[in-house]
């Protein structure tokens, strides 16, 4: 079936999304490396704190340093290390939560013992921030926990997600054909996430209302009905920064 990127209510309520998006200032340099768990424009600090705002402990690791006990929840963010592909499929399987976000690292391993596959964005949607290309809208596929009160998702050169039998797509590009942005996977007792740009999570792109509310549903959902602690797992440099 053939989308018409050009119409349709789905590409007109992403437009109105637009008007959220835009930062208070448009930083020229970063001053920490990418993924920084600090407040900088490219890092992880809005995000850590929103999380222990939600009463979520944080224990930053790197990639050498994690523990895949079935009762804890991961959070990777564009390893530079390739998680143990099946260590993370036991650990889902025993009732663990992951969510792997990831573009061009390290992630892509990890994914294909959970059902799914890495590919390239759509190189035209039929919406985007500033009808910028490089800067593509997603949109909710289904209903979901994680997704309570999200309209639309601003992204910064994302990646794109291929789903295996057991994937469902959550949030998802308009484009033809359609591409995937966030997915899940449920194995034995435990849960997995994928989102196919880190980038969503970084203080700037979290001005925007959507990635604000998505990240906040990620980490509700992620640890609801368990210990309120997730383990963020960023690269070495930025932990070492």
């Amino acid at each position: 079936v053939e989308l018409d990127v050009a119409d349709g209510a789905d590409a007109a309520r992403a437009q109105e999304e637009e008007k959220d998006a835009e930062p208070d200032v448009l930083p020229l340099a970063a001053e920490f490396p990418d993924y920084t768990p600090v407040r900088a424009w490219n890092g992880l600090g809005r995000f850590v704190e929103l999380a222990r705002q939600m009463g979520i402990t944080v224990e930053l690791v790197t990639a050498d340093d994690v523990r895949y006990e079935p009762s804890g929840t991961l959070l990777f963010v564009y390893p530079d290390r390739a998680p143990d592909g099946p260590a993370l499929r036991d650990f889902v399987a025993g009732g663990g939560r992951v969510l792997v976000a990831d573009d061009f690292g390290l992630g892509a391993d990890a994914l294909g013992p959970l059902g799914l596959l890495r590919v390239a964005a759509p190189e035209r949607t039929a919406s985007a921030f500033r009808q910028d290309p490089a800067f593509p809208i997603a949109l909710p596929s289904e209903r979901h926990p994680a997704l309570d009160g999200v309209g639309a998702v601003v992204t910064n050169h994302p990646a794109a997600l291929g789903l295996g039998p057991e994937g469902r797509c959550l949030l998802s590009f308009l484009a033809p054909p359609p591409a995937c942005l966030l997915a899940e996977v449920e194995r034995g007792y435990g849960t997995a996430l994928a989102l196919a740009d880190p980038s969503v999570l970084i203080d700037l792109m979290l001005e925007a209302d959507g990635n604000r509310r998505l990240a906040s549903g990620l980490l509700r959902h992620l640890t609801t009905n368990r210990r309120p602690r997730i383990t963020l797992v960023v690269p070495r440099e930025a932990w070492t920064a």
